[in-house]
């Protein structure tokens, strides 16, 4: 409670108190969002139906030379998924720029890499894998130094807590990677609840502590990055089950601890104009640690490259925007539980294509696949806006792959989408 406290009390007060007079002109804005989506799974032996709201408030200070800040606020419901509810502190940080410096402390959306939805070099994009395929991007308590001469610029992060990324624990989400049901020799299968216990290794405090730098530089046309970073990994190495009993109604309730081995990262990216686009790249080296128990996992590679392009006036006379992105992970085994969201492909392929066929329309297609067990999706969208700040979205997710492969697992997740929002904004300075 008191780090939102502080959080509202910096962006929204502090900011507009303790800034000085500046050339610039300060700007504080209030947006916010409302949007409203249904879910409908195609599978006909258990169609699943979700009705989910979110809601964003967020305030924002800029007085354009010194000082910037912002508070959000986020609020999920979600009648199916009772686990999706919840009202985060979506942003609140504060940041001070002077001279060739800027230091930015808070709750923020800390992100790096080149790459569009693959980036071998990015270990601080924490995930809500609740539903992997919508890719939610979620905050950690961070504070970033970063100074700049010329045309380089070198970043320091320091994440005091770790945060991993958001597991589905309840046996409903189609998402779920958790057993429904547990045997044990020749008794069972039992019905099994999985509940989420402690965080094992590390620990939660600030000894669980996270540390990168980055430095970037523009030669020619080309910006550079070159990344390291010694942290944790995202999704758990391993589990332990520290209590279980048999229930009345003959339900194993079983709770189980978390465990995050220790990596370090060294890797490098770049980006490079190509006629109305752009080329990009990325490489990332990463050393594991033991964790405990035991479990080792040997060092990989990673390793990316995409381009995006606009064509002019394809369909129509209409642009058409093309995404194209391969991937190879080195680290790639036959997915188990949740290796598979560790690593998931050996060799990918992301291609997004969005037309706009009016002004106020546009159609998004979006494949993936990787190549060594013919795991795939198919995401096709919709999107109209009839008038400022409305936004309705129709689409489609296909799901296929072998049954013993990562996404195979989820073959039966095909579904139908609707959403649609309102956003705006208002400056209150």
């Amino acid at each position: 409670m008191m780090r939102i406290l502080f959080s509202v009390l910096a962006t929204g007060l502090v900011a507009s108190c303790i800034a000085g007079p500046s050339t610039a002109e300060a700007n504080l804005r209030l947006a916010w969002s409302a949007a409203g989506e249904q879910h409908r799974q195609l599978d006909a032996d258990a169609p699943l139906t979700r009705s989910a709201f979110t809601g964003q408030a967020r305030l924002v200070y800029d007085d354009g030379v010194h000082l910037q800040g912002a508070c959000a606020f986020e609020w999920i419901a979600d009648r199916a998924l009772p686990e999706r509810e919840r009202l985060d502190l979506r942003e609140g940080f504060l940041g001070i720029a002077y001279g060739p410096g800027e230091l930015i402390l808070g709750r923020q959306l800390l992100s790096w890499g080149r790459l569009d939805l693959l980036r071998p070099t990015d270990l601080f994009r924490r995930r809500d894998l609740h539903d992997p395929i919508e890719n939610r991007h979620q905050p950690v308590w961070a504070a970033r130094l970063i100074l700049y001469r010329g045309r380089h610029s070198l970043e320091g992060v320091w994440i005091p807590r770790f945060e991993p990324d958001i597991l589905s624990y309840d046996e409903r989400n189609p998402w779920c990677l958790f057993p429904d049901s547990i045997g044990f020799g020749q008794l069972g299968p039992y019905p099994t609840d999985i509940r989420e216990g402690e965080r094992r290794e590390p620990g939660g405090g600030i000894g669980s502590s996270e540390f990168a730098l980055r430095w970037d530089a523009r030669m020619g046309t080309t910006d550079l990055g070159v990344v390291a970073i010694q942290g944790y990994d995202p999704v758990p190495t391993w589990f332990a089950a520290t209590s279980a009993w048999l229930r009345p109604d003959g339900t194993l309730e079983m709770t189980i601890d978390a465990v995050h081995r220790p990596i370090t990262l060294l890797g490098i990216d770049s980006a490079r104009p190509l006629g109305r686009g752009t080329l990009r790249g990325e490489l990332a080296r990463t050393w594991t640690s033991p964790s405990p128990g035991g479990h080792e996992e040997p060092d990989y590679l990673r390793a990316g490259i995409g381009i995006d392009q606009t064509f002019g006036q394809v369909v129509a006379g209409r642009d058409l925007f093309l995404l194209a992105q391969y991937n190879y992970d080195e680290g790639y085994r036959e997915p188990t539980g949740f290796t598979g969201y560790q690593h998931f492909y050996k060799h990918a392929g992301l291609i997004r294509l969005r037309l706009r066929p009016g002004r106020h329309t546009a159609i998004e297609v979006e494949t993936y696949r990787n190549w060594d067990d013919r795991d795939r999706y198919l995401k096709l969208e919709l999107r109209h806006s009839p008038q400022d700040g409305w936004d309705l979205l129709i689409g489609a997710l296909l799901v296929g792959g072998a049954r013993g492969s990562f996404l195979g697992q989820f073959r039966d997740n095909d579904r139908l989408r609707v959403m649609i929002r309102y956003q705006g904004s208002h400056r209150l300075r």
